[in-house]
């Protein structure tokens, strides 16, 4: 019992003390101790987040290829932050020389892992032995030096057969050296002239007068051998009716050596009323008919107006000996030979005329009343 008593008591001095100062217990003291749990929560979000990152970058650097933006690279370009290359392209050959060669528009590709390369390799294996009789392209081996500032691209080529190539560059070298080479051709100056007269010509018949009016002066002006050129030019101006110019370009002409250029002298001297003048310079020199038959034309005709009968007779009597078929040559002849008082001869003729197709209306006019006049006169006689 003593004991009980003693518990009992002792019991009673622990509670006295709880009853009189329990306002003042602290919390700490029922619930014990407290620990926050915030850094450990951030703890595990920063590994988390760490382990992300490196996953990330662990597969951006094997499998993605990520573009440059734009407009990034324009700006660090332009702050002189980036210096990017363009690819080095290089095709390794049997002989193992190196050939660099610009290439453009060639796709970078990314650097490939020792995986992929034997990926790659383990493919072209298999594309070899499936297409055996097509040619493989080689392969390529790509050092992306990535540079936006520089526009060339260089590739380094290795030659599979430089003999080959040797030999082919000799080839072309031969046939270049046996391709007949172009002569270059110097005209003479009579040459020369020639090819300017008919250049005039064709001018003129595209009514391009005044060019070709001014190139024949030109020509004129800068060669000694002009001859065709002033007689194109004189034509010209003669029927323009420019006496003056027709002057100035027959005043230093070589008329001895140009049966034309006598024509369009006398043309011009009749134009001016100096008949004899005309007449004078046909009859000086006359060229051979078979060569210049209109020139015997004119100066029979020139005969036949200013000068006498039997001048024109003459003429036309060479003119119808070289031919027999031109109508209008036995008409002159007959009308000659009519005004000479000729009068069997001039009816020969004029039945000639009337005979041969080709009269001219005018002469026709004159030549059938003419020959009904004649052989009405010869038949009175009779």
């Amino acid at each position: 019992m003593s004991v009980i008593n003693d518990m009992l008591r002792d019991l009673d001095k622990r509670k006295a003390p709880e009853a009189g100062g329990s306002q003042t217990t602290p919390k700490e003291s029922l619930i014990g101790p407290q620990t926050s749990v915030y850094p450990k929560v951030i703890i595990i979000l920063l590994t988390i987040l760490l382990v992300a990152l490196l996953v990330y970058f662990f597969l951006a650097a094997n499998k993605f290829d990520v573009p440059l933006q734009p407009d990034l690279v324009k700006d660090l370009v332009a702050d002189n932050k980036l210096s990017v290359k363009q690819p080095l392209i290089e095709l390794v050959a049997s002989d193992g020389e190196e050939i660099n060669t610009p290439i453009r528009n060639h796709k970078i590709e990314p650097q490939k892992t020792q995986k992929q390369e034997v990926q790659a390799e383990t493919i072209t294996r298999d594309i070899a032995e499936h297409k055996a009789s097509k040619p493989i392209v080689p392969s390529v081996k790509v050092t992306p030096k990535i540079s936006l500032l520089s526009e060339s691209k260089v590739i380094k080529i290795k030659p599979t057969d430089k003999v080959k190539v040797q030999e082919t560059l000799k080839v072309k070298e031969l046939v270049v050296s046996q391709e007949p080479k172009s002569m270059g051709v110097k005209l003479s100056p009579v040459a020369l002239d020639q090819q300017m007269a008919e250049k005039a010509l064709l001018l003129m018949s595209q009514y391009k007068d005044l060019e070709a009016y001014r190139e024949l002066y030109a020509f004129i002006g800068q060669h000694d051998e002009d001859m065709e050129s002033r007689t194109v030019l004189a034509s010209y101006l003669l029927n323009e009716n420019r006496m003056a110019e027709v002057g100035d370009v027959l005043l230093n002409a070589p008329l001895h050596k140009s049966p034309k250029l006598r024509q369009i002298k006398a043309r011009w001297y009749v134009q001016q009323g100096k008949h004899n003048l005309a007449l004078y310079t046909l009859s000086a020199d006359l060229p051979a008919v078979e060569n210049y038959p209109e020139y015997y034309v004119l100066l029979a005709a020139y005969y036949q107006r200013y000068g006498t009968a039997k001048e024109a007779k003459a003429s036309y009597s060479v003119l119808v000996d070289y031919d027999e078929t031109v109508a209008d040559w036995w008409a002159g002849l007959g009308l000659a030979s009519d005004r000479n008082n000729e009068k069997a001869k001039a009816l020969y003729a004029y039945q000639q005329a009337l005979e041969l197709p080709g009269l001219s209306p005018e002469l026709l006019n004159f030549v059938k009343p003419r020959l009904n006049q004649l052989q009405a006169a010869q038949a009175s006689l009779k």
